[in-house]
């Protein structure tokens, strides 16, 4: 038998953390105040901040089945967002089911009939 053989190595032994005595001495969370949360909401409206609810809930499977897997990202203002968005419910409340791509089909098929 040779001499250099590798020795068996032993499974060390699990070891338990226990953070219940950190989580028991930690501070209550303060209470939040709902006039500063509203203040807060309002200014940050009066800055040009929007919320990022979206009223319209998107499952990715459905998208592939009607083979809307393409992407566009485009930068605006605001107030050209805020516009967009205002006119997509408006089209999309008259039919649930309606859209996002059938709202962009719609104006594309208003500048084709203006000519441009």
């Amino acid at each position: 038998m040779p001499d250099h053989a590798k020795p068996t190595v032993q499974p060390r032994a699990g070891v338990k953390i226990d953070f219940g005595a950190a989580i028991e001495a930690a501070p209550p969370r303060a209470k939040i105040d709902e006039i500063t949360t509203r203040a807060a909401v309002a200014d940050a409206r009066e800055a040009g901040f929007s919320t990022r609810a979206d009223p319209v809930k998107i499952d990715g499977r459905s998208l592939r089945r009607t083979d809307r897997v393409a992407q566009m990202n485009i930068k605006l203002s605001p107030s050209v967002r805020d516009a967009f968005q205002s006119a997509l419910i408006d089209y999309i409340r008259g039919d649930k089911k309606r859209t996002t791509e059938d709202f962009i089909e719609y104006l594309l098929k208003l500048h084709q009939q203006q000519g441009r």
